[in-house]
């Protein structure tokens, strides 16, 4: 029992040993603790799931992310997204809301690498087929699975992440951290 114990306890201790960061000058670097970003992204996810042609208009997110702690490992934060799309007569927006995590891998002073999680609640507005009809509304569940994303610079920064879900397989993302 005590083994099974002591392994619990080093795998839940493992992603903290293994976020890095930058040792190189003399004295500990101070990391920010708050990111505020904007990313673009496709959204291939919406655009598979209609049974018409669906012009991509892209997804629009902006997110604010705060370091839970001084080891740099663990982020909590959430998104507010906007995707458009449209077919040939009518456009839909789908505007959704959702806690996230992160977990950064690689942290030096400029260059973050990172996976993430969100999940949340989205609401499709759908256009009424004649424009005397009411729009409808249509709840759903978002969901955002970043497989690898990368950010770069000090205080102002760019990026991209891959991942599936609401806010595309791929995204570009700047944004400011301090």
């Amino acid at each position: 029992m005590k083994h099974i114990i002591l392994i619990v306890v080093l795998l839940l201790s493992l992603p903290k040993n293994f976020a890095q960061v930058d040792l190189s000058h003399s004295k500990h670097i101070r990391l920010p603790k708050r990111e505020l970003a904007i990313s673009v992204g496709d959204n291939m996810v919406i655009s598979q799931k209609s049974e018409i042609t669906i012009k991509e208009l892209g997804s629009y997110t902006l997110s604010y992310l705060k370091r839970l702690d001084d080891d740099v490992t663990f982020w909590l934060g959430g998104y507010f997204n906007i995707i458009t799309y449209a077919t040939y007569y009518h456009y839909w927006t789908v505007i959704s809301l959702a806690p996230s995590m992160r977990v950064s891998y690689l942290n030096k002073s400029k260059a973050t690498l990172y996976s993430g999680l969100s999940l949340g609640f989205g609401l499709e507005l759908i256009p009424p087929p004649y424009p005397s009809m009411k729009r409808e509304y249509d709840p759903f569940i978002f969901y955002q699975v970043t497989a690898l994303g990368f950010s770069y610079g000090k205080k102002f920064f760019a990026g991209a992440e891959l991942g599936y879900g609401h806010k595309g397989i791929g995204c570009f993302n700047a944004g400011y951290k301090w």
